[in-house]
């Protein structure tokens, strides 16, 4: 079974310095119809205003990754960990027991365009982790940006969980493991995947194999979880 949710549904939170739009229930958009996905239980994207941010707030027991689209993100943390995050890197932090930081756009002129996903950890209570990557896309390919396996080529998690982005103007296929399940988000272009027509902002869930026949370059993010 393959469930379609549209950009429009999603939900909405709109300040002076931040846009966001929500596939679960965040912040004052409460949905009791879009809890969770299996472990997965938030994905933001936020388009972030010029010398704006989110100041210091705290985290604990949640796998918490961000992946910049353009611009960049500051990030400082109690654990001592501070920098750039900049368009193409991902950020991983465990928060286990507990994590404090912010995260503010540095520059002056370009907006920060991010997703930002939450991903309940296997084991609770661990301590907390940070780390980033810069991956380089090949077309046409899933590429990993976080799983629970240790790679060299890609971020940890503590989730039995994978977490792959790929830009594709070919077709592609895609099976998810035994007793597995995909989310999918669109970040841009539009295609139809098993039959349906997505565009920018659409989001599929299913349990199923999935085919995407790009109508325009598409780029996504697939969690399977």
């Amino acid at each position: 079974m393959i469930t379609i949710h549209r950009s429009a549904d999603r939900g909405q939170t709109t300040l002076d310095w931040l846009k966001s739009r929500h596939s679960f229930s965040f912040g004052d958009y409460q949905n009791p119809q879009r809890i969770h996905f299996g472990a997965l239980c938030v994905l933001n994207e936020d388009w972030i205003k010029p010398a704006s941010g989110f100041p210091q707030h705290p985290h604990r027991n949640m796998e918490i990754i961000t992946i910049i689209l353009s611009g960049s993100l500051e990030h400082h943390d109690s654990m001592g960990n501070k920098g750039i995050i900049t368009a193409g890197e991902v950020q991983h932090m465990s928060a286990g027991t507990g994590i404090v930081h912010a995260e503010f756009n540095p520059s002056k002129k370009e907006k920060t365009h991010l997703l930002q996903i939450w991903i309940e950890p296997k084991l609770r209570n661990l301590p907390p982790e940070y780390c980033q990557k810069k991956f380089v896309s090949e077309r046409n390919k899933l590429h990993i940006l976080v799983s629970g396996k240790r790679h060299t080529n890609s971020l940890f998690m503590q989730q039995d969980a994978i977490i792959t982005r790929g830009i594709f103007d070919e077709e592609f296929k895609y099976m998810p493991k035994k007793n597995k399940k995909i989310f999918l988000l669109v970040i841009s272009g539009k295609a139809k995947i098993n039959k349906e027509l997505v565009e920018e902002g659409d989001c599929v869930e299913t349990d199923e194999p999935i085919e995407i026949i790009p109508k325009k370059e598409i780029d996504v993010v697939v969690i399977e979880v």
